[in-house]
């Protein structure tokens, strides 16, 4: 009899579960409800329209994607475009300051040329003066046939004869010929200053020549 009591009242006892009831469903009409509580997904809300409206959205995602594209192939063309143009500016620079070198080497070079031009004319001048000067008679025998170095060369050797202008071998008086055998000798020596600064200056003109067709 007590057993059949027990019975009874856990039949008419309320139920209750141990798990939770909302992740559960207990009954077809709880079941009916968590299943409309559901979102629907994008793919289910989808109609005939939007599948037929698809292909334009994603040709307008092609559309950005090339118009994207190609303003950074633009931008890259115009940055390359920036560089080359900086790189030809360097380029005129170095060539202008370049020609601005050789202009002046050009302008020195000339500078040089006149400077010769007036050295070789006063040589010629000299060597004018000392062909038209007065030659002592034995000079002149001794001189013919010979070249003008050679000549040159007896003259500077020759020294006077003696302070009065005496000759030792004949005792005559020779001081004319000591005088204009000491103008000869200024005139010499005149023509060897003349003679070093030419060379001087040639040697000068060949290395800047020199380094000129290096450049």
């Amino acid at each position: 009899m007590p057993s059949r009591k027990k019975r009874q009242s856990l039949a008419e006892a309320p139920y209750r579960p141990h798990h939770n009831s909302t992740s559960l469903p207990t009954s077809r009409r709880s079941s009916r409800r968590s299943t409309l509580l559901i979102p629907k997904s994008p793919s289910n809300d989808m109609d005939e329209g939007d599948v037929n409206e698809s292909p334009r959205d994603f040709d307008k995602t092609i559309t950005t994607l090339k118009s994207a594209a190609e303003s950074v192939t633009v931008r890259v063309w115009q940055e390359t475009a920036d560089e080359q143009a900086r790189a030809i500016q360097a380029m005129r620079s170095a060539i202008d300051i370049k020609d601005s070198r050789i202009q002046k080497m050009n302008r020195k070079i000339g500078r040089r040329d006149k400077t010769i031009g007036k050295l070789m004319r006063r040589l010629d001048r000299t060597k004018i003066a000392l062909s038209k000067a007065t030659w002592p008679k034995f000079e002149a025998t001794m001189g013919m046939g010979m070249e003008d170095d050679e000549r040159m060369s007896m003259l500077r050797s020759k020294t006077p004869a003696s302070a009065n202008g005496l000759c030792t071998e004949c005792g005559e008086n020779c001081s004319r010929l000591v005088k204009e055998n000491q103008q000869l000798r200024d005139r010499l020596y005149e023509v060897d200053g003349l003679c070093i600064r030419l060379r001087n200056e040639c040697s000068k003109l060949d290395i800047k020549t020199r380094g000129l067709e290096r450049n």
